[in-house]
C-alpha cells in the first residue's frame, strides 16, 4: 500500500503542485478530494494535509470517514489551549529535537489522535520574542497594580478579596503578604449648606511588593515549543505525522519554523 499526501491550503499564493485553495466552499472541498481519489489506485491511502483554516467541525465533516486527514487544531479550542499548557509526560521522537504526547480526542463528532509535538528548535526561536513580550506584560500589570492601590474599598475583606482576584489574573506574579490598611477621610455629602460636624468615613486600600513567579515564567517558556497536530487515522505514529505535514510547513503561516 502506498501512502501518498495532498496538501489543501487557503494561502493559494504559496501552494504546492498538488495544493488547492478550497476552503470557501465545501462544495469545492469535497469535489477536489473526489477529484484527487479519482486518480489513485484502490490501493493507495491518500493523506490531506491542512493547517488550522480546515479544521472546524463542518470542513472536518465534509470529506467522510474514510478520508484521511492531518491537521492544525487552533489554540482557540478550549481543549487544545487547556492541552498546549498542560502537565503532560513527553516522549522522545526518532528525529533529534522533537518529543510527542498523544491524545485520542473526539471532535466534531470525529474520533481523531492528536500530537502534542514539542519542537526545541521552535522553542529556542521563540524565547527572544517571549522575553521580549514578558518585559511588556510586566509593564502592564504594574500599571493594573498601580490602580488596585489607588483604588479606595469599603471593608477590609473586600480589599483582600479584590487583591486575590488581581493575583488570579497575573499568575506570575505574588507578593509574600498582601497589606491591608485603612485611612479616614471626609464622607462624600450632598452638596449645600454643611452641618456643624463633617461626616468622616473609613476606606481600605491594598498594598505590596510583587514579585515574579520563577516557576510560572520557566513553566511558560518550557511551551514555548508545542503546537498540535491531529489526523483522524487513528494508526498512525507521531513520528509519520510529523513527517508528512513538516514539508509542507512554509506554506502556512503558523509554522514559520517549526
Amino acid at each position: 500500500m502506498i501512502d501518498e499526501y495532498f496538501l489543501l491550503t487557503p494561502y493559494q499564493d504559496h501552494h504546492p503542485a498538488r495544493a488547492c485553495n478550497c476552503f470557501s466552499d465545501r462544495k469545492i472541498l469535497l469535489e477536489t478530494i473526489r477529484k484527487v481519489q479519482q486518480n489513485l489506485n484502490l490501493e493507495d491511502k491518500a493523506y490531506y494535509i491542512a493547517d488550522s483554516a480546515f479544521y472546524t467541525a463542518p470542513k472536518l465533516q465534509t470529506p467522510g470517514q474514510h478520508t484521511f486527514w492531518i491537521s492544525h487544531p487552533p489554540a482557540t479550542i478550549d481543549e487544545a489551549k487547556s492541552l498546549l499548557f498542560a502537565d503532560i509526560p513527553m516522549i522522545s521522537g526518532k528525529e533529534e529535537g522533537y518529543s510527542f504526547h498523544e491524545r485520542l480526542v473526539t471532535y466534531a463528532g470525529i474520533d481523531q489522535k492528536w500530537i502534542v509535538v514539542h519542537s526545541e528548535k521552535r522553542r529556542m526561536a521563540g524565547e527572544k520574542n517571549y522575553v521580549r513580550n514578558l518585559a511588556k506584560r510586566l509593564e502592564k500589570a504594574r500599571k493594573s497594580w498601580k490602580k488596585l492601590r489607588a483604588k479606595e474599598l469599603a471593608c477590609e475583606p473586600d480589599a483582600r478579596m479584590a487583591a486575590r482576584l488581581w493575583f488570579d489574573a497575573y499568575p506570575y506574579l505574588f507578593a509574600d503578604s498582601v497589606q491591608v490598611f485603612s485611612k479616614t477621610k471626609k464622607k462624600n455629602v450632598r452638596k449645600g449648606r454643611p452641618g456643624k460636624d463633617k461626616a468622616v468615613e473609613t476606606v481600605y486600600l491594598v498594598d505590596s511588593p510583587l514579585e515574579i513567579v520563577p516557576e510560572v515564567v520557566e513553566q511558560e517558556k518550557a511551551r514555548l515549543g508545542r503546537f498540535i497536530l491531529a489526523t483522524n487515522d487513528l494508526d498512525l505514529d507521531p513520528d509519520t505525522i510529523l513527517n508528512y505535514y513538516k514539508p509542507n510547513f512554509a506554506t502556512f503561516q503558523y509554522f514559520h519554523q517549526i
